[in-house]
């Protein structure tokens, strides 16, 4: 008796961990390829709209409710940060591998509802801009400098990402990976938003 009890829990051992995929959730490396080539290619398009303009054009404001290239340029900075301290914290949320197969089609949806702008959403006030960059000169060194270390998060993190979910309003449940892709899909929001600002009547040549 005593043996085939003994079996029997060894069976059930056996049977769990075949059951467990310790990669499970983890970004592949097409996940971080994907998120790092988002990173850059939209880290060099806001440079490239930014990087010319005078003190002036920086701090053009086409109406007192308008960001100026400053104010945008600010929030897209701070978003960064406060959107990786979520990524850091996915984990704490609800453990749904089950969603992981539509983790792509979320993806796609939740980058064309935020470069889209359809939806409004108001800036929270730790990403609300407040002044910290007097010149493009001294946001870029910064800018670069921040995405260089997300790049650095994307290729060393070891966290079940893409296991773990939180509810996202317009989109409904969407996980780590989701929000790494959010980064940059937030910074092409913006430069549309800035491109108005550089295309207005009245901006200063």
């Amino acid at each position: 008796m005593k043996k085939l009890l003994s079996m029997a829990v060894l069976m059930s051992m056996v049977l769990v961990c075949s059951a467990f995929k310790p990669d499970e959730g983890h970004l592949t490396k097409s996940d971080r390829k994907e998120i790092n080539n988002y990173l850059k290619k939209s880290r060099t398009a806001l440079i490239e709209k930014i990087e010319s303009l005078s003190d002036e054009q920086w701090r053009y404001k086409p109406t007192p409710e308008t960001w100026s290239p400053a104010e945008i340029a600010e929030h897209i900075f701070k978003a960064e940060s406060v959107i990786l301290r979520r990524v850091e914290t996915i984990i704490e949320k609800e453990y749904k591998p089950e969603l992981m197969p539509n983790s792509k089609q979320k993806a796609e949806e939740f980058v064309e509802l935020i470069v889209g702008r359809k939806e409004k959403f108001k800036a929270p006030e730790p990403v609300a801009p407040t002044g910290s960059f007097e010149s493009p000169k001294i946001f870029i060194e910064a800018f670069k400098k921040r995405r260089e270390e997300t790049n650095g998060y994307v290729k060393s993190v070891d966290k079940p990402l893409k296991a773990y979910y939180e509810n996202f309003g317009p989109v409904g449940e969407v996980n780590g990976y989701h929000w790494l892709l959010f980064i940059s899909a937030h910074t092409e929001r913006h430069i549309k938003q800035l491109e108005e600002v550089l295309n207005h009547s009245q901006f200063p040549g």
